[in-house]
This record gives C-alpha cells, structure tokens and sequence, in this order.
C-alpha cells in the first residue's frame, strides 16, 4: 500500500468512526469494520474516489452481523449526502464478501479486552488478598479501548497480533494509572499474564511503546474523531487524561492530511 492510500485509509477510518457513534453500534462493530476493510484493500486494488463506498458497504457488513438493529442502507445512502447510492452499496457489499470468503468471524483487538480485563482482575485479587487498592477497573476498561481505537488509523499497527494489540494497550493503561495514581500503590502487571495473552512481557512492552507514541501524538493529529469521541462523560472524559512523560522521548510519525472530498 503506498504512502497516499496509507493516508486515505487514515482519513476514512477517521470518517467511519463517526458515523459508527452516529448510528450508536458496539464497539466491536468498528473494529470488525476495519478488519474487513484491510482485507479487502489487501486483496483488492480501490480508487480513492471508491474509498467512501467501500467503508459505508464494509460498515454495513459488520453492522448485520454484529448489531440486532442495524442501519439500513437508505441509512448508509443519507449520511453520505448521496454520494453512495443504495445499488452502489448493494454491489460493494456483494464484492467485499466474495473477496473475503465470507470469513466474517473473526478474532480483533476488542473481542479479546473483556477476557483479559477479567483474567486481571482475578490476578489482582488474589496477589492482593484485598489488602491493595485495585486500579479504577472502569477507567483502566475505558483507556484500554480508547488506545485500542486510536490505533486503527495506523497502517504500521497491522504488524501486531489481535492479541499483542489488546495485551499491549492493557499493559499501557496499567502502568499509566500506577503512575498517576502512586497513592494506590497499585501492583505490577501480573507475569501470569504473559502466560494467559500467550506473549513475554517484551513482545507486550514494546506493543506499548508504539501504542504510547500514537496516544502522545493524538491530541496534535489531523484526524480527531476518536479522541472527540472520548472526551464524553459517556467514557469519564478518558481521551483528557494526563499522560505521564516517557524519558525515553520516542519521536512519532507525522501524517498529512488532505480533503476528505478526493475519497469520495
């Protein structure tokens, strides 16, 4: 994939973030959205002005098998301002599936977070023998996800494991509230669980580090969507969190963005 669809593919995943909270799915809707979407840009050569289509029809996709109450494509056609008309959304749906065999089940980043979110908190419990305070579960769930969403505009993330990404923005949010809450004294991340995601605690530690640099940049990036997104109540505001300094300074990437219009 070359630099400009890297771009593209940044921008329109940036564009599905907000028609997914437009139309209120799951979580995991949006992250089977992405999936499909690079497996099918793996396989298949797409103009930029096909992009919107092919993210409003892949959107589609995983919202009939995720959702009970799914838009509807007259939906899909309306919040694109027309510029995907429902046969042209009937047809791409019908060319994603062909592509990808159909294989819609599959494992992402966010299917995994509640397992290893609970398998934590089993750990913790029984290190501490309730004499420590935990961390705050909901706010470590809400930062985890958070992360998690951040790094699918990234093309260079496609390189990690589901797992690794899920273990990687777990680990990440764990040593950012032992940090910011000290007076918890919050203990280590449990070895157990390298055991549990099926990776060392080095393949997780440098998951985080990629992750880190993405979150340390994310307030001065072009694409805003996600971070907006969790600045709600709805999320405790987590996207506003401080976050603690790395002495190891990692430089990031810088992406340029331009007009969404050329996707369409």
């Amino acid at each position: 994939m070359n630099n400009t669809m890297i771009t593209m593919r940044a921008i329109l995943i940036d564009w599905l973030v907000d028609v997914h909270l437009r139309f209120k799915l799951q979580p995991q809707t949006l992250f089977l959205t992405v999936n499909i979407l690079d497996r099918y840009l793996n396989k298949q050569q797409v103009k930029q002005e096909q992009l919107q289509l092919l993210g409003a029809s892949v959107l589609l996709i995983a919202s009939k098998y995720e959702e009970i109450a799914y838009p509807e494509t007259k939906d899909i056609e309306f919040i694109t301002e027309g510029n995907c008309k429902a046969n042209e959304i009937k047809e791409m749906e019908s060319k994603v599936l062909c592509s990808i065999e159909f294989k819609v089940t599959v494992v992402t980043p966010y299917s995994l977070l509640e397992v290893f979110i609970n398998k934590l908190k089993y750990l913790y419990d029984a290190r501490s023998g309730g004499l420590v305070l935990p961390p705050p579960w909901k706010n470590l769930t809400f930062l985890s996800q958070y992360i998690l969403e951040l790094q699918v505009t990234e093309y260079k993330m496609l390189k990690y494991l589901p797992s690794v990404l899920t273990a990687g923005s777990l680990y990440l949010s764990w040593k950012m509230f032992k940090t910011i809450e000290s007076k918890r004294r919050i203990l280590d991340w449990p070895q157990e669980m390298n055991i549990i995601t099926n990776h060392t605690e080095r393949e997780i530690r440098d998951c985080a580090k990629d992750l880190y640099v993405i979150m340390k940049n994310a307030e001065h990036n072009s694409l805003q969507a996600i971070r907006r997104k969790y600045m709600s109540e709805q999320y405790a505001k987590i996207s506003l969190i401080k976050i603690p300094e790395d002495t190891k300074k990692i430089q990031a990437r810088t992406i340029t963005i331009c007009d969404f219009k050329v996707a369409r």
